[in-house]
Protein backbone atom coordinates (compact mmCIF):
# COMPACT_ATOMS: atom_id res chain seq x y z
CA UNK A 1 0.00 0.00 0.00
CA UNK A 2 2.68 2.40 0.92
CA UNK A 3 4.85 1.74 -2.46
CA UNK A 4 1.04 2.46 -4.19
CA UNK A 5 1.07 5.99 -2.25
CA UNK A 6 4.28 6.71 -3.15
CA UNK A 7 3.38 5.94 -6.93
CA UNK A 8 0.37 7.77 -7.26
CA UNK A 9 1.42 10.98 -5.24
CA UNK A 10 3.35 12.32 -8.62
CA UNK A 11 0.43 11.25 -10.75
CA UNK A 12 -1.63 13.31 -9.21
CA UNK A 13 0.71 16.56 -9.19
CA UNK A 14 0.52 16.34 -13.20
CA UNK A 15 -3.18 15.14 -13.59
CA UNK A 16 -4.67 17.63 -11.56
CA UNK A 17 -3.07 20.94 -13.28
CA UNK A 18 -4.56 19.13 -16.59
CA UNK A 19 -7.85 18.62 -14.85
CA UNK A 20 -8.19 21.80 -13.95
CA UNK A 21 -7.56 23.46 -17.66
CA UNK A 22 -10.38 20.74 -18.90
CA UNK A 23 -12.65 21.97 -16.17
CA UNK A 24 -12.38 25.67 -16.86
CA UNK A 25 -14.00 25.60 -20.15
CA UNK A 26 -13.70 29.35 -20.17
CA UNK A 27 -10.88 30.16 -23.04
CA UNK A 28 -11.54 34.09 -22.97
CA UNK A 29 -11.45 33.96 -19.24
CA UNK A 30 -8.42 36.28 -17.32
CA UNK A 31 -5.36 34.19 -16.81
CA UNK A 32 -3.38 34.88 -13.91
CA UNK A 33 -0.01 34.48 -13.63
CA UNK A 34 -0.05 32.40 -10.64
CA UNK A 35 -2.14 30.67 -7.99
CA UNK A 36 -1.19 32.61 -5.11
CA UNK A 37 -2.70 35.91 -5.82
CA UNK A 38 -6.10 35.13 -6.75
CA UNK A 39 -6.72 32.10 -4.12
CA UNK A 40 -6.08 35.26 -1.51
CA UNK A 41 -8.76 37.37 -3.27
CA UNK A 42 -5.41 39.90 -4.71
CA UNK A 43 -3.98 40.21 -1.28
CA UNK A 44 -0.75 38.84 -2.32
CA UNK A 45 0.10 42.65 -3.33
CA UNK A 46 0.84 43.18 -0.01
CA UNK A 47 2.89 39.84 0.58
CA UNK A 48 4.72 39.00 -2.90
CA UNK A 49 7.19 36.89 -1.36
CA UNK A 50 7.23 34.50 -4.50
CA UNK A 51 8.70 35.00 -7.94
CA UNK A 52 4.97 35.87 -9.44
CA UNK A 53 5.30 38.78 -7.71
CA UNK A 54 7.25 40.35 -10.47
CA UNK A 55 3.60 40.62 -12.19
CA UNK A 56 1.48 41.25 -8.63
CA UNK A 57 4.11 43.97 -6.89
CA UNK A 58 7.66 43.79 -8.33
CA UNK A 59 9.20 45.44 -5.18
CA UNK A 60 8.20 42.17 -3.60
CA UNK A 61 11.54 40.71 -5.95
CA UNK A 62 13.92 42.86 -3.49
CA UNK A 63 13.60 40.62 -0.45
CA UNK A 64 14.05 37.32 -2.60
CA UNK A 65 17.34 35.48 -2.59
CA UNK A 66 19.41 33.60 -5.02
CA UNK A 67 17.78 32.42 -8.12
CA UNK A 68 13.88 31.80 -8.04
CA UNK A 69 12.17 30.25 -11.05
CA UNK A 70 8.59 29.45 -11.61
CA UNK A 71 5.91 28.28 -14.22
CA UNK A 72 2.43 27.45 -14.42
CA UNK A 73 1.08 25.68 -17.59
CA UNK A 74 -2.53 25.99 -18.40
CA UNK A 75 -4.01 23.59 -21.13
CA UNK A 76 -7.69 23.47 -21.88
CA UNK A 77 -10.10 22.06 -24.65
CA UNK A 78 -13.09 24.66 -24.54
CA UNK A 79 -16.16 23.38 -26.93
CA UNK A 80 -18.44 25.46 -28.75
CA UNK A 81 -21.70 24.15 -30.58
CA UNK A 82 -23.93 25.71 -33.50
CA UNK A 83 -26.81 24.12 -34.50
CA UNK A 84 -29.16 24.77 -37.72
CA UNK A 85 -32.20 24.98 -37.84
CA UNK A 86 -33.52 23.92 -41.30
CA UNK A 87 -31.69 21.01 -41.21
CA UNK A 88 -30.98 20.01 -37.47
CA UNK A 89 -27.22 19.66 -38.08
CA UNK A 90 -25.16 20.83 -34.86
CA UNK A 91 -21.29 21.94 -35.46
CA UNK A 92 -18.25 21.76 -32.98
CA UNK A 93 -15.74 23.70 -32.55
CA UNK A 94 -12.97 22.67 -29.64
CA UNK A 95 -9.48 23.39 -30.10
CA UNK A 96 -6.92 22.84 -27.96
CA UNK A 97 -5.93 25.76 -26.13
CA UNK A 98 -2.37 26.34 -24.18
CA UNK A 99 -1.59 28.75 -21.97
CA UNK A 100 1.63 29.63 -19.60
CA UNK A 101 3.63 31.50 -17.33
CA UNK A 102 7.44 31.98 -16.55
CA UNK A 103 9.21 34.03 -14.40
CA UNK A 104 12.54 34.63 -12.70
CA UNK A 105 14.45 36.20 -10.55
CA UNK A 106 17.92 37.07 -9.57
CA UNK A 107 19.27 38.88 -6.58
CA UNK A 108 22.89 39.60 -8.40
CA UNK A 109 23.73 41.99 -5.09
CA UNK A 110 22.38 42.65 -1.66
CA UNK A 111 19.51 44.06 -1.84
CA UNK A 112 18.82 44.59 -5.80
CA UNK A 113 17.24 41.54 -7.64
CA UNK A 114 15.98 41.18 -11.18
CA UNK A 115 13.43 39.41 -12.73
CA UNK A 116 11.93 38.77 -16.06
CA UNK A 117 7.93 36.93 -16.61
CA UNK A 118 6.30 35.69 -19.63
CA UNK A 119 2.43 34.83 -19.58
CA UNK A 120 -0.64 34.98 -22.18
CA UNK A 121 -3.54 36.88 -20.31
CA UNK A 122 -6.24 35.74 -22.78
CA UNK A 123 -6.69 33.55 -25.24
CA UNK A 124 -9.47 32.21 -27.44
CA UNK A 125 -9.93 30.33 -30.91
CA UNK A 126 -12.48 28.33 -32.77
CA UNK A 127 -12.27 25.91 -35.37
CA UNK A 128 -15.23 24.78 -37.74
CA UNK A 129 -15.24 21.88 -39.75
CA UNK A 130 -15.67 22.24 -43.63
CA UNK A 131 -19.02 21.19 -44.05
CA UNK A 132 -19.53 24.12 -41.50
CA UNK A 133 -22.31 26.36 -43.69
CA UNK A 134 -21.52 29.75 -42.31
CA UNK A 135 -18.08 29.43 -43.97
CA UNK A 136 -18.50 32.71 -45.70
CA UNK A 137 -18.50 34.93 -42.34
CA UNK A 138 -16.00 32.27 -40.39
CA UNK A 139 -14.09 29.17 -40.63
CA UNK A 140 -11.67 29.64 -38.29
CA UNK A 141 -11.06 32.84 -35.70
CA UNK A 142 -8.68 33.48 -33.19
CA UNK A 143 -7.51 36.19 -30.58
CA UNK A 144 -4.45 36.14 -28.29
CA UNK A 145 -1.80 38.53 -25.99
CA UNK A 146 1.10 37.71 -24.38
CA UNK A 147 2.97 40.23 -22.41
CA UNK A 148 6.67 40.28 -21.46
CA UNK A 149 7.98 42.12 -18.42
CA UNK A 150 11.56 42.67 -17.21
CA UNK A 151 11.84 44.14 -13.65
CA UNK A 152 14.33 45.48 -11.36
CA UNK A 153 13.83 46.08 -7.16
CA UNK A 154 15.67 47.71 -4.68
CA UNK A 155 15.98 47.02 -1.05
CA UNK A 156 15.66 50.32 0.27
CA UNK A 157 16.42 51.42 4.33
CA UNK A 158 13.78 50.37 7.11
CA UNK A 159 12.39 47.41 5.06
CA UNK A 160 11.31 49.21 2.44
CA UNK A 161 11.68 48.35 -1.09
CA UNK A 162 10.96 50.10 -4.83
CA UNK A 163 10.07 48.06 -7.64
CA UNK A 164 9.99 48.97 -11.30
CA UNK A 165 9.12 47.05 -14.56
CA UNK A 166 8.53 47.54 -18.09
CA UNK A 167 6.23 45.74 -20.41
CA UNK A 168 5.60 44.98 -23.61
CA UNK A 169 2.19 43.15 -24.74
CA UNK A 170 2.03 42.45 -27.93
CA UNK A 171 -1.75 41.25 -29.21
CA UNK A 172 -2.88 38.99 -32.28
CA UNK A 173 -6.63 38.20 -33.86
CA UNK A 174 -7.38 36.48 -37.28
CA UNK A 175 -9.74 34.84 -38.96
CA UNK A 176 -10.76 33.27 -42.04
CA UNK A 177 -13.52 32.77 -44.06
CA UNK A 178 -14.68 31.34 -48.30
CA UNK A 179 -15.61 33.69 -50.82
CA UNK A 180 -17.73 32.68 -53.47
CA UNK A 181 -15.95 33.72 -56.79
CA UNK A 182 -17.44 33.56 -60.44
CA UNK A 183 -16.99 35.26 -63.46
CA UNK A 184 -19.67 37.09 -65.44
CA UNK A 185 -18.47 36.81 -68.55
CA UNK A 186 -17.27 32.89 -68.22
CA UNK A 187 -20.14 31.77 -65.34
CA UNK A 188 -18.84 28.59 -63.78
CA UNK A 189 -21.45 25.92 -62.97
CA UNK A 190 -20.90 26.41 -59.57
CA UNK A 191 -19.29 28.87 -57.33
CA UNK A 192 -15.59 28.31 -56.61
CA UNK A 193 -14.82 29.16 -53.04
CA UNK A 194 -11.61 31.29 -51.98
CA UNK A 195 -10.36 30.60 -48.74
CA UNK A 196 -9.58 34.47 -47.39
CA UNK A 197 -6.90 34.44 -44.67
CA UNK A 198 -6.64 37.85 -42.42
CA UNK A 199 -4.68 38.98 -39.53
CA UNK A 200 -4.24 42.04 -37.15
CA UNK A 201 -1.90 42.72 -34.74
CA UNK A 202 -0.02 45.17 -32.63
CA UNK A 203 2.89 46.08 -30.08
CA UNK A 204 2.33 48.59 -26.86
CA UNK A 205 4.88 49.20 -24.09
CA UNK A 206 3.40 50.22 -20.71
CA UNK A 207 5.37 50.60 -17.43
CA UNK A 208 4.58 49.41 -13.80
CA UNK A 209 6.11 50.16 -10.52
CA UNK A 210 5.50 48.85 -7.25
CA UNK A 211 6.06 49.78 -2.96
CA UNK A 212 6.44 47.20 -0.20
CA UNK A 213 7.15 47.71 3.53
CA UNK A 214 7.70 45.04 5.19
CA UNK A 215 7.37 46.36 8.89
CA UNK A 216 8.48 42.97 10.63
CA UNK A 217 10.97 40.40 9.39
Amino acid sequence: MKKLRRQLIPILFVALPLCAGSMAATDFAPYDPGSRSPARGGAFVARADDVTALFANPAGLAFLKGLRFKTNIYFGQPALSASRPATGATYESNPRLFRGTLAASWQFMKGVTAGVGFYTPYQSSTVWPYVWPADSTSSKAGLSATVIRPALAIELPGGLALGLGLDVVQAKASWRHMLAFNLEKYPLPRDAYIRSNHEVSGTGIGFTAGLLWKAHP
